[in-house]
Formats: structure tokens, sequence, C-alpha cells
């Protein structure tokens, strides 16, 4: 069975069957969170929900299957536990006849008589009270093969490793596909948990959000992402984007690899539109944290070999007929490929800017000089740390704009002890004003990969840096600062704020912000990490 999209999964069940389109036995163990008995009436006495008080914790299914034989039977095994006292169990089915269900705890046994209410809820009916107490509850079934090629299904996604409330959804759908050479559209409107659309059979591709109106996410096979995306033109940018930012979310929720959105990335970066090449980027950009020591030579041979082409055709030169897009891109193809392409000639040519920047701050885009100030800065020689560093900022006291200021002081990246000190205390000065103190110190933070040197100085000159900083910034500096995707750096951070946060008015709730980020991105890093790795690897 095509699966054409994914959209938000019906939920609510404990014991969820429907007919089956494989051609193979298949025995499988799930777990379960949901309720296997009745909740209350409505209001017109008809029980639609199933309750709380029989839970279920587990669910194994074994499915017997010829592919000859147009039906098949199977059994499932679910535990539950009965927490108060009850009749009947219930139990969601679609397309399906039960013919045995039972509650076995030890040597008892309780059959169970079944009936078929509304809202494809089944019934196991006791003819005895069925005690408090974990048991087992055995249905046998059987059904028949759905051998519908083609349809939508309703899937809630969330980030990997999330815990989220179950729910539904009813959806609208507007298709674009194309099928014989023709492209068509279809507007359908989803509200079970599976839709069957015969006309998508033939379709070589399916995009179906049409003009990128609807907001939910959606998934097709690979041959046909593979037909969407060698007809990517037929697309507009609206769409384009939507693709790779919708491959991106299900990549988040765990439902494609790394190998899926990077496909639709690079496919994407040879658009010739800037707005979506940077899109583009603006994706691959947030793998940086699974970026490392191990991969980074991979990683910047991908980007020499795919995006460095693309920054040398732009130049860094900004020209008067230059668009919005085409600045934005440029900037952001510099700052990645800068920060990951060790290229010994990006690396001179940006000193060369930077150097001409600092003596004349009109003659470079504030854009660019602030990543060439930074790739200088980053790769400067042992010992040259210093004279950059006040070479800078010299250039900063004599500095009228605002602008100007912030792009020469926020652009710093250092990594020596004695240079990110002198970054930190330059925090505490009248330099900068309270409003911007935090900011060098996030600065900072994200210069480094270790955050030590950080805590190290912030125990030392805590005191000094909240009083200076406004009390919104206080609140918020946990957030800011020390949201990180290292295990070590959030347990430096849990340690620094253990202490600290029950002092200050709202500091907590930045801590929980903190701790709650960096932990969702760990869980990413987890999930991902050997699929990044295996990917760069067959570049």
């Amino acid at each position: 069975m095509r699966r054409i999209t994914k959209l938000a999964m019906v939920v609510a069940s404990a014991c969820a069957f429907t007919s089956l389109s494989t051609t193979s036995a298949v025995a499988q163990e799930t777990a379960l969170s949901s309720a296997v008995a009745p909740l209350k009436k409505t209001l017109a006495d008809v029980e639609y929900r199933l309750p709380s008080h029989v839970a279920p914790t587990f669910q194994r299914i074994h499915l017997n299957i010829d592919p000859d034989v147009p039906t098949y039977t199977g059994t499932t095994t679910i535990d539950v536990t009965v927490k108060k006292t009850t009749h009947k169990v219930g139990f969601y089915q679609q397309d399906l006849t039960v013919s045995s269900a039972r509650l076995v705890s030890g040597e008892t046994i309780i059959p169970l008589s079944v009936s078929i209410s509304d809202y494809d809820i089944n019934w196991g009916q006791a003819q005895s009270e069925i005690a408090p107490g974990k048991y087992q509850l055995e249905i046998n079934f059987e059904g028949k093969i759905n051998t519908s090629s083609d349809g939508m299904y309703l899937s809630r996604f969330h980030l990997a490793g999330a815990t989220v409330e179950n729910k539904t959804w009813a959806i609208p759908l507007k298709l674009t596909y194309q099928s014989n050479g023709k492209i068509h559209n279809d507007v359908v409107f989803i509200d079970k948990q599976t839709t069957v659309l015969p006309q998508l059979a033939e379709a070589d591709w399916v995009f179906p959000n049409d003009d990128a109106t609807g907001y939910f996410r959606w998934s097709v096979e690979s041959s046909q992402l593979n037909a969407l995306l060698d007809n990517v033109d037929a697309l507009n940018k609206r769409e384009k984007k939507n693709l790779l930012y919708n491959y991106q979310a299900l990549l988040n929720a765990d439902e494609v690899g790394i190998d899926s959105v990077m496909k639709v990335l690079n496919s994407l970066a040879k658009d010739k539109d800037p707005a979506v090449i940077r899109a583009a980027v603006s994706v691959l950009e947030e793998f940086d944290y699974l970026v490392n020591d191990q991969n980074q030579d991979a990683y910047a041979a991908l980007l020499n070999k795919t995006y460095m082409p693309l920054l040398t055709e732009l130049t860094l030169s900004q020209g008067e007929q230059d668009s919005a897009d085409v600045i934005r891109l440029r900037n952001q193809l510099y700052s990645l490929l800068g920060a990951y392409a060790n290229s010994e000639a990006l690396v001179e040519q940006s000193v060369d800017i930077a150097k001409q920047y600092l003596d004349d701050t009109t003659s470079v885009p504030s854009g660019i000089a602030g990543t060439a100030i930074e790739i200088a800065t980053k790769n400067s020689n042992d010992g040259d740390q210093t004279k950059w560093f006040n070479t800078i900022i010299d250039a900063f006291k004599k500095a009228q704009l605002p602008n100007v200021k912030s792009t020469l002081v926020y652009s710093m990246h250092f990594e020596d002890k004695a240079t990110v000190f002198k970054m930190l205390d330059l925090a505490l000065t009248d330099e900068i004003t309270p409003a911007n103190t935090m900011y060098m110190v996030v600065r900072v933070a994200r210069n480094l990969d270790d955050h030590s040197l950080l805590y190290e100085w912030l125990d030392e000159n805590k005191d000094a840096l909240i009083k200076k900083m406004p009390d919104y910034h206080v609140n918020r500096m946990p957030e800011f600062v020390s949201t990180t995707c290292s295990a070590d750096n959030l347990q430096m951070a849990e340690n620094f704020y253990g202490a600290l946060s029950n002092k200050y008015k709202g500091m907590a709730r930045g801590v929980e912000i903190m701790r709650d980020e960096s932990k969702q991105c760990l869980r990413l890093k987890a999930a991902f990490q050997n699929d990044f790795d295996r990917y760069l690897s067959h570049q």
C-alpha cells in the first residue's frame, strides 16, 4: 500500500484494528497508554469514549495471513489494570469480526460476551462483576484484507522522544499530482483514519498541499518523492519551501531519515530562486548540533562540493542591484561555510575583509563584515588574539553608529581563556549598556563548545553581572545563555543555577525552559547522530 500522506493519528483506542493490506504473517508488540473500558455517557446516553478505570499497559498482536486467501485471523492479548469494579470492558475495532474475548488473571478466566456499539466500540460484557486487579484481555478476531492501493492516513506527529496528548483533526486538502503526463488538482476532506483515493493509484508524484496553504505534515513513499523532486519546478516558491519544511518536521518527529531531508535540501539548493536556496541553507544550518570532531571533515567536503560554488557565484561583494533575498542568501552561505567548510582561501579572504572594515566601517556591508570578523578571529593564530581584540575594541570605541558598534563587538569569536575572559569582562564595563550586557555573555556561550570557561567566569562574577542586567534579562539568563546540546554543559548549568535560581524571582522558569530545550536537543541528537554520520560517510 502506498502511503500518500500522514497527517494526524486517531488515538483514543486501546485496541484499534483496521483491515490490513500486508501479504505476510506479522507479529508485533506495542506499548499502549489509552483506555479499554467505557467512559461516561453523552447527554444522549450514548457511550462514545473509553474510560480510564480500565487501563492497558501492553499489547501483543499475532496475525495469520495467507496471501492466496482474502481473509485473515488474529489474536491480541492486552495487559490491563481494572481500577474499580465493573461489568464490562470496551475496546475499539474497525472492519473486524470478534469471535471470542475473555479476561484472564492467573487461574481466573472471565468469558466476555461481545456486542458492537457505535463509534467502532465493542463491549465485552461479563456475567458477574469484574473485581479490581491486573488481567490479560484476550481477543480472537478475523477480517478481510484491504486491497485498496492508495489512501490518506491520519497520524499525529511530535518531536522525537516527546510525550503529547492524543488528538484527532478533520483536515481539508487540496492535492496537486501528476498522472499520465498531466497535472491535476483535487480537493478532499480527511476526517477518518483512512481515506481511500483511487485517483492517486497511478500518480507519478503527489503534492498534498497546493500553494502551501495547509498547516499539516505529510509524507510520500520514496519513489514518489524522487519523481516530485525531478519535477520540482512544477511547484511554486511557497510549495518548494513547504516541501522542505515539511520533511524537516518529519525528521524531528522521527518519521523520516536524514537522507530524505538532505535529498530535498540538496535538490532545492540548485533552484534558481535565491529565496528557495536560502530556505535550504537555513535548514542545513540547523544540523549544526550534529557536527562534531568525528564528522566535521566529511561535512566540510559536502559543503565545499555543493554550497561553496553558490557563494563563489554570488561573490562577497554586494551590488546595488542585489535583491534582499540575494543579500540574505550571501550572508547565510558565508556564515555557514566560514564556520564549517575549513577553507583556507575563505579564511584569508575574511581576514582581508575584516581588516578593511576595521579601517573604514563604511567600506563593507555590516552583514558581511560581521561574518568576516568572526571567521578571522576564530582562526587567528596563537598570540594574535590579543592584537585582534584590542584592534576591534579601539574601533568599537571610535564608532558612533549603534549598528557598527554591534557588528564589531558581537562578532568576535575567541576560544582561548585570556580573550574569552576579556570579552566577558567587557560586559561589566560602561562600554556595554545594561540592556546589551547579557548578549555579550550569550555570544561567548555560542562560541564555546565546552562551557567550562563560561561557568568559571560566571562563578566569580555572577553578582556583578546580575546586578547590572535588567530584571527581565536576569529571569531569562538561563534560557538564552545556557541552553545547550551537550550533556556536560547541561550539567554545569544545572550546578550553576541550582542555588541561584531561588534567589531571583522568575529565574526558576528560565531554568525550566533551558532544561527542557536542552534535553529535547539531546534527544534529537541521540535519535539522528548515527543517521547523519552515515549519510556524510556516503557522500
